[in-house]
């Protein structure tokens, strides 16, 4: 037996495989992240919510030492309005202290409008759907059918399926007055409304 070390595993780097990639190579050459502070930064704008109060702010004077973000990356709101920095909340990152404090110093009321988010547009959108085509249904309505229907609905049977379901899957009892549930109950007997109006008062 050789008293010799074995070799490293992992051998030094060298330039080699640092180097650029040559022109035939499938491995492309290795790219280096060069994001400045103004890129992310501008990026991060393009999604900025707010707006009204994000138009009340002037950009940072770089030559008196302010900066775009805080230590913890935060965007700092500077009072386009204010010659100083010395009014209280002139500089913040909470925008509702600058709202505030255009309100306080500058008699500037700021009311944002918040959008809904795309899933309530979404959920908003499915549920009139659903009530749309019962109520397509409800203009060619026959009322012999509505009278089978109505007298198909066992209501004691109902009531207890649904106390059994709410009591055994541990569901809130306002479960019973979301639209998406009515909207289930619709679909399969369009005349249980006035069952569904019922269990919710019991």
């Amino acid at each position: 037996m050789s008293s010799a070390s074995p070799a490293p595993l992992l051998s030094e780097p060298s330039d080699e495989l640092l180097g650029p990639a040559s022109p035939g190579s499938p491995v492309p050459a290795k790219r280096t992240l060069d994001r400045s502070h103004s890129d992310r930064a501008g990026k991060r704008a393009k999604g900025r919510t707010n707006k009204s109060t994000w138009n009340e702010a002037r950009g940072p004077y770089e030559e008196r030492g302010e900066k775009a973000r805080d230590a913890s990356y935060h965007e700092i709101w500077y009072c386009k309005h204010c010659d100083s920095t010395k009014k209280p909340n002139s500089v913040t990152t909470n925008l509702s202290r600058a709202r505030k404090h255009l309100r306080d110093f500058h008699g500037i009321r700021v009311i944002e409008h918040v959008e809904r988010s795309d899933l309530k547009k979404q959920q908003h959108g499915t549920i009139t759907d659903l009530f749309g085509r019962q109520e397509e249904r409800q203009a060619n309505r026959d009322l012999n059918e509505e009278k089978y229907l109505a007298n198909a609905i066992n209501i004691p049977a109902f009531e207890e399926a649904l106390a059994r379901l709410l009591a055994v899957r541990n569901i809130a009892h306002t479960f019973i007055e979301y639209p998406e549930f009515h909207a289930v109950i619709l679909s399969c007997n369009y005349m249980a409304r006035d069952v569904l109006l019922r269990s919710r008062r019991a």
